[in-house]
């Protein structure tokens, strides 16, 4: 037996998938170099896959345990593979999201190195807005946070759009002017250490005046961990998109976005969904009118 086939399973997963690590890299400019689905960018990535691709050898396991097939038990990542498309479908037999199969589906894709048609994994259900369930309602989360004591984190999310690391990281340096006088924050780490420039909602004093106070220093030193700050950010897009969009009825059709589905009959402007799109770190506008904006 060599050495290999020694180590369990799920170290060997995570083992591979370190292996791919690219932290500190930036995933735009991998992204167009054809290289970024070699590479995980980053620990939350990391721990997502692992998590995902260690029920995946371990169901293998149970498998073979199950039909008592001892001599058949998997000793490495690369035993697993044949079992790829049937743990998929069986996740689509239990009635697991669509959202959590097309995460499932991409962690094996990452471990091994190829496209789901490669690996043979059959097509993942259809996403449909109304399935979401982030920031949807309340959360049992929620009754542990204070948005009495916290409003003045929750208006500066709501006035800047930032991801919850963004916000763990800015400093008052970070505050910037346009040649027009809007301010907006300089974002140096966002997601696929992607930069951007967050615009601050309407100029907002109380902001503006946080970030000043905090110098060289976090804005935030310490983030509560209960806080919506993805329904926040769906605030800020809403209000900035209602701030830039133009009246749909005086733009030509090439430049309006029907949506389809549940939201069948509403119509956006696309130029200020791509605007608001980018001021939250994002480049489609798919993502805007699925995700973020209420009306």
């Amino acid at each position: 037996m060599s050495h290999k086939n020694k180590i369990p399973l799920p170290q060997q997963v995570y083992d591979t998938l370190r292996a791919k690590c690219a932290f500190g890299e930036k995933k735009h400019a991998a992204k167009a170099a054809g290289t970024a689905k070699d590479h995980i960018y980053s620990h939350n990535t990391l721990r997502t896959y692992t998590k995902h691709c260690v029920q995946f050898v371990r169901w293998v396991q149970a498998q073979e345990r199950q039909h008592a097939r001892i001599g058949h038990m998997p000793r490495t990542i690369e035993d697993c593979r044949p079992y790829a498309a049937k743990w998929i479908q069986s996740r689509i037999d239990a009635g697991y999201s669509p959202y959590t199969i097309k995460l499932q589906a991409s962690a094996l894709c990452k471990l091994y190195g190829q496209s789901a048609a490669d690996l043979g994994l059959p097509s993942t259900p259809t996403r449909h807005r109304a399935d979401i369930s982030r920031s949807r309602g309340t959360a049992v989360r929620d009754t542990d946070f204070s948005e009495k004591r916290n409003r003045e984190i929750i208006s500066f999310c709501k006035c800047t759009g930032l991801r919850c690391r963004e916000l763990a990281t800015i400093k008052g340096t970070d505050l910037c002017w346009g040649a027009n006088g809007t301010a907006y924050i300089h974002v140096t780490y966002g997601k696929g250490g992607r930069e951007r420039d967050a615009i601050i909602l309407d100029n907002d004093q109380a902001v503006i005046d946080r970030l000043q106070a905090a110098g060289d220093d976090l804005v935030w030193p310490k983030i509560p961990s209960h806080m919506d700050v993805h329904g926040y950010r769906a605030d800020y897009a809403t209000a900035l998109y209602h701030r830039v969009a133009r009246d749909i009825d005086t733009i030509p059709p090439a430049e309006q976005y029907r949506c389809r589905g549940d939201r069948a009959g509403i119509v956006y402007d696309r130029v200020a969904m791509l605007y608001v799109s980018r001021a939250l770190g994002h480049n489609r506008i798919s993502v805007i009118a699925g995700h973020y904006l209420h009306v």
